[in-house]
């Protein structure tokens, strides 16, 4: 047998063996968490963070009980979404604040106030794949990591079980990280709790489809271009990504350059729940558990103190259609100018934010991305060694993995000759190289150029938040990753240049009569790219599918986007628009 067989085969039996595993671990569960649900589950699946804490500090209700619900739901959105690679039930009941907590003992119902004590009590957390656990595989959906189990648990999970939080399931993840599916030879596709046929987003889709099966209460996962707020718009949820420092973020596998740190952000089902969660994992000092975090305790907004905002639109670069980025689908901009209008409505101030140019935050941050100081080398390069022989390598990892390995000269060349017909091409060509050490530094220089741009731009404009459209669709069907590439990307990379609080929130779902694409949509007008990115976008076959906005806050002030994310909900509210999930399994 040749060592390329060879090869192929220990990557073919690595697969078959972990999932064999998977499925035989769920197997092996209680026969309580395969039993149909009861009125006490559905008691339980009701309740919110700030509920399921009180309820067990006052006696109410065991962990063991809370678990038992979310367990049921956890398995049937396994077995609707394929959505976990690992489960934990046992386990979670064994950590040292669950097992220590008797019922009533330590219980103290004078004091309600969630930030003492164990301030996540009860609460059940997906954790995403490529985030360290003890004694379970981070796999990065690659099989060479299968069965390798690490030895330390990641800050954040550290944290979360000092919470008393039940970190119940691990969530499913793309090959690599790379992509906006989350499919793998490893654990196969993950699919949209609304659709089968669609995406669940990535590289936080796994834990995104269980949010939306209703499988857990909050979950964790990472950004590093869009990976949380993508999946939570595609699935209907509420999203955060912060800035770097605010949560723990060592011990997650998968980081492609250390010029792009990975950022640990939540997601839930419910805004309220996306804010305690944040509240409640800053009042454990995540800064003793990681180095690299800001000694910054939580902070409560003021942006309640009657004081009308001021909101700008991102949406184009000035041009009627962005050039070199994807402009939003039909729905995505009704979904944006539904949110406008409520607001306008609220008599908050809303402004148009037309002189910036997102190919250039796209470039930098691609740019960021495959440098890692080498001429001889690439993180692209090094993704690509993670992939066994024979094992599938994403649409976006292989575009990538190819253009990097032209010569400079001949990209160059490309780029130039590209550049009034299909700037877009021609945008990618500049962005992916491998750079030295002075071409490093000169980038980075230039994006604390960008950054300080942006900076003034925000306080000439005297801006509280922005808001853009967090993709320009809703879900895409499955395989559709190579035609929408990673420039779809752009609204979302921005916000990880810039290091800014970014969240997703969903406003209304995909409307087959409202939302076709008009006589007059300029399509024709659009860069080659940007037309091959529409050809996935089919308003009759996506009709139903969750639609969201993302808004951006200033560096730091997490806290103020979130509360900037709830009075855009409760403005939606008075003008009678209210997101109603139609998703959920039992």
């Amino acid at each position: 047998m040749s060592a390329v067989h060879s090869c192929i085969l220990t990557w073919f039996y690595s697969s078959s063996k972990k999932r064999t595993a998977l499925q035989g671990s769920i197997s092996a569960l209680d026969n309580r968490y395969t039993e149909p649900t009861n009125a006490l589950d559905a008691k339980i699946h009701g309740l919110c963070v700030a509920e399921l804490v009180t309820e067990c500090r006052v006696g109410k209700l065991l962990p063991e009980e809370i678990l038992t619900t979310y367990g049921k739901i956890a398995l049937a959105a396994h077995k609707h979404s394929n959505c976990l690679t690992d489960v934990m039930f046992a386990e979670t009941l064994q950590t040292t604040c669950i097992k220590d907590w008797a019922c009533g003992s330590r219980a103290d119902k004078s004091a309600p106030d969630l930030k003492y004590g164990s301030p996540l009590l009860g609460v059940p957390i997906g954790i995403k794949d490529n985030i360290d656990i003890a004694g379970h595989d981070s796999t990065v959906g690659l099989s060479r990591h299968a069965f390798n189990p690490v030895e330390a648990s990641a800050p954040i999970v550290r944290l979360l079980q000092d919470a008393g939080a039940l970190l119940h399931v691990k969530t499913a993840v793309p090959s690599g990280l790379l992509g906006v599916e989350t499919h793998s030879d490893l654990f196969g596709r993950t699919t949209n709790p609304y659709n089968p046929d669609f995406s669940a987003g990535a590289s936080t889709g796994g834990g995104a489809a269980l949010l939306g099966c209703g499988g857990s209460v909050i979950e964790v996962g990472n950004d590093l271009g869009g990976s949380v707020r993508i999946p939570a718009h595609f699935c209907g949820l509420y999203g955060l990504k912060p800035s770097i420092g605010r949560l723990p973020s060592l011990g997650c596998r998968g980081e492609i350059s250390p010029l792009v740190p990975m950022v640990v952000g939540p997601m839930a089902a419910r805004m309220n729940d996306l804010a305690q969660f944040m509240e409640c994992a800053i009042s454990m000092q995540p800064w003793r558990y990681d180095h690299t975090c800001i000694p910054m305790p939580w902070r409560p907004s003021h942006h309640r103190n009657g004081r009308k905002l001021k909101w700008g639109i991102l949406r184009s670069d000035g041009k009627p259609y962005i050039q070199c980025i994807i402009p939003p689908s039909p729905a995505c901009s009704r979904a944006l100018e539904t949110v406008i209008k409520a607001l306008k409505n609220d008599d908050h101030d809303v402004v148009e934010l037309c002189a910036f140019r997102f190919v250039d935050a796209h470039t930098k941050y691609v740019s960021l991305l495959s440098m890692d100081g080498q001429v001889s080398s690439s993180s692209a390069t090094k993704l690509k060694n993670q992939f066994s022989r024979g094992e599938t390598v994403t649409a976006s990892v292989a575009e990538t993995l190819q253009t990097i390995q032209w010569p400079r000269i001949f990209k160059d060349i490309l780029a130039y000759i590209s550049q009034d017909r299909d700037p877009g091409t021609a945008a990618a060509l500049r962005a992916i190289r491998t750079a030295t050490i002075t071409e490093q530094y000169d980038l980075l220089a230039q994006c604390q150029s960008f950054r300080a741009m942006w900076h003034q731009k925000w306080e000439e404009e005297d801006l509280d938040f922005v808001i853009t459209p967090p993709y320009p669709f809703p879900a895409i069907p499955h395989d559709t990753t190579e035609q929408v590439t990673l420039l779809s990307c752009s609204l979302t990379f921005l916000c990880n240049l810039l290091d800014l609080p970014a969240g997703v929130l969903p406003v209304t779902h995909v409307d087959k009569a409202a939302d076709v694409l008009s006589s007059n949509s300029n399509r024709d007008s659009l860069d080659p790219l940007a037309q091959r990115a529409y050809t996935v976008y089919d308003p009759e076959a996506m009709h139903g599918l969750p639609v969201g906005v993302q808004i951006i806050g200033k560096r730091l002030e997490e806290e103020n986007a979130l509360e900037a994310m709830k009075i855009v909900k409760e403005a939606l509210g008075g003008d009678g628009v209210v997101f109603e999930p139609r998703r959920r399994v039992h």
